[in-house]
């Protein structure tokens, strides 16, 4: 079976916040489902959550990685995940459907999220698209796609991954023209880049279920997961 892999990215910072959004990832699905696969991909400084895996795994087809380059801050750690990542799923995932680079700043904004978003995926895929994502106005002259976005299992490759340094976020750096031929700008992923105070009427101004959005990235805070899934346990494991 042709997966879509969801490579969870976290480090000790943010930990909490990863393990709380693969929870909620799990949650919403009604029932178990073989298409696609959660990875949780942790900093080399940074621990497994074993119970969070065990509990997503109720769901979904779970493993896990550490990555293995040592920088830190930004953007040179969130730079290094990005890359030993791309190397790691065109090694060990390269029959993959697509893969979703995820960080926990995220949050699906409607239960049947990776339906849209496979979906459009495909659409896309069948178009010779290399990348999904959404653009933003900055990272060069002609914008960047952000880098919470779906790519080939090979797009590292394809993109020139050996361009990542420490000192340019890694999504501006691979933007160059060979790649802007191969990108698709999506509606279903929206980038709201350290956002906090999430409200409705700006972010769904005529109801959520006429938007097509189905992530939402960049609040820095809590309020996006209170304001769409109002009922669920928002206290960080």
């Amino acid at each position: 079976m042709s997966r879509l892999v969801v490579c969870l990215q976290f480090y000790s910072a943010d930990r909490a916040s990863a393990m709380r959004l693969a929870r909620l990832i799990a949650d919403i699905e009604l029932s178990r489902r073989e298409d696609v696969e959660i990875i949780f991909v942790a900093r080399f400084d940074t621990d497994h959550d074993h119970e969070t895996i065990k509990y997503v795994e109720q769901k979904f087809p779970v493993s896990w990685f550490t990555t293995h380059t040592w920088w830190t801050g930004w953007p040179a750690g969130p730079n290094a995940m990005a890359k030993d990542t791309l190397e790691w799923v065109a090694a060990n995932r390269k029959n993959a459907l697509g893969v979703l680079l995820l960080e926990p700043d995220c949050v699906p904004v409607k239960t049947n999220w990776l339906d849209i978003l496979i979906d459009e995926w495909r659409i896309a895929k069948a178009a010779d698209v290399w990348i999904m994502g959404a653009w933003r106005a900055s990272g060069g002259e002609f914008g960047h796609l952000n880098g919470n976005c779906i790519v080939r299992p090979d797009f590292g490759w394809l993109a020139g991954a050996e361009q990542i340094n420490q000192h340019t976020a890694w999504d501006c750096v691979l933007n160059g023209p060979r790649v802007r031929e191969h990108w698709f700008v999506t509606e279903r992923i929206h980038n709201c880049f350290q956002s906090v105070d999430a409200k409705m009427d700006e972010l769904f101004p005529l109801g959520i279920e006429h938007q097509p959005r189905a992530l939402v990235h960049g609040y820095k805070d809590d309020s996006l997961v209170k304001l769409i899934w109002p009922s669920y346990d928002h206290a960080y494991v």
